[in-house]
């Protein structure tokens, strides 16, 4: 009703309801009401529905969001629901996704949960991707952790190590490419003594011509 009476603010009435009902726990009524009003002129009051919801009952908005009849509605909550997850339980997102159909989906889901997860506990999140890796749905996630600041100035060998296991060729190439060239650029002594020890014959001459052309 004020939405209508005043429509100049109506997304800031429609953010404090949305936070209003969050707060309270009424995830499922900020979801409807965020569908009713903000799926078209304030979208983001329809993706923060879900996003909390799923940040408290992961399962519960991931059901929510499958109801939904719009399939771009659908794939916008579902997107939010994986986002929040993550956010919140990135474990717990990981672990759902493996019960998961292969697809776009769990992709998504891996991709979100790995980096978040790595981030918090990453000798835990390493030992399960060492324990379920199963093939290319792990890839982007793998590159996102590869690719993580925070393990290339730190762990710059097992960025390496995530980098060599995704599946893709190009996009094992590229990540293993950047990580190396900046932990060449951080510790050339380091990083060509692991081009020394590389087993692998391709990757020896890809990281090779890398610290070749660097300007060390």
């Amino acid at each position: 009703h004020l939405s209508q009476a005043d429509p100049a603010p109506a997304g800031d009435y429609g953010h404090a309801a949305i936070a209003a009902l969050v707060d309270g726990g009424h995830f499922q009524q900020a979801a409807q009401f965020g569908e009713l009003v903000g799926s078209e002129k304030y979208p983001f009051l329809f993706k923060s529905a879900f996003f909390q919801w799923s940040r408290n009952q992961p399962d519960q908005a991931l059901a929510a969001a499958g109801s939904i009849r719009d399939p771009l509605l659908r794939a916008k909550a579902y997107g939010e629901v994986i986002s929040g997850w993550a956010w919140a339980d990135p474990r717990g997102l990981a672990g759902h996704a493996l019960d998961m159909p292969a697809g776009t989906e769990r992709t998504q889901a891996l991709a979100e949960s790995l980096p978040l997860w790595i981030e918090k506990d990453p000798d835990g999140a390493i030992d399960w991707i060492n324990q379920n890796d199963s093939g290319p749905e792990f890839d982007s996630g793998l590159a996102a952790m590869a690719n993580m600041q925070s393990f290339i100035v730190h762990k710059p060998a097992t960025a390496m190590g995530l980098a060599s296991d995704i599946n893709d060729p190009a996009l094992r190439t590229h990540t293993l490419r950047n990580v190396f060239r900046q932990w060449a650029l951080s510790d050339p002594s380091a990083a060509r003594r692991y081009l020394d020890s590389t087993s692998n014959p391709a990757d020896r001459a890809t990281l090779n011509r890398e610290i070749e052309d660097l300007p060390l």
